[in-house]
């Protein structure tokens, strides 16, 4: 059994090198974003006054929250998968070797 090093006299681990975002970095992400959703109102806007007043049934609605509903479940749950199998190691590659070739 490795004998382990005092955690308060250790040295750091040193993970990857993080690139730090400049101000005008920042200010272009700005800037996207809002440009993005300025655009995404103004053709919500163009197609709510093209449709003009939508009436929907209840049979409507409910289909609309069931599709909301499964497909945030759905999204969630694919995430989950994919955080355990990273966090248990599931997606490490692993070296097998073949008594063949020796």
């Amino acid at each position: 059994m490795p004998i382990l090093e005092n955690p308060k006299t250790a040295a750091p681990a040193e993970g990857p090198k993080v690139k730090r975002l400049s101000i005008a970095d920042v200010l272009i992400l700005a800037a996207i974003t809002i440009a993005s959703l300025g655009l995404m109102g103004y053709f919500f806007r163009q197609s709510a006054t093209i449709m003009g007043p939508v009436d929907m049934g209840i049979h409507g609605w409910i289909a609309l929250g069931l599709g909301v509903v499964l497909s945030m479940a759905l999204g969630i749950g694919l995430m989950v998968l994919v955080f355990l199998s990273a966090r248990r190691g599931f997606d490490d590659r692993i070296e097998v070797e073949n008594p063949d070739e020796h």
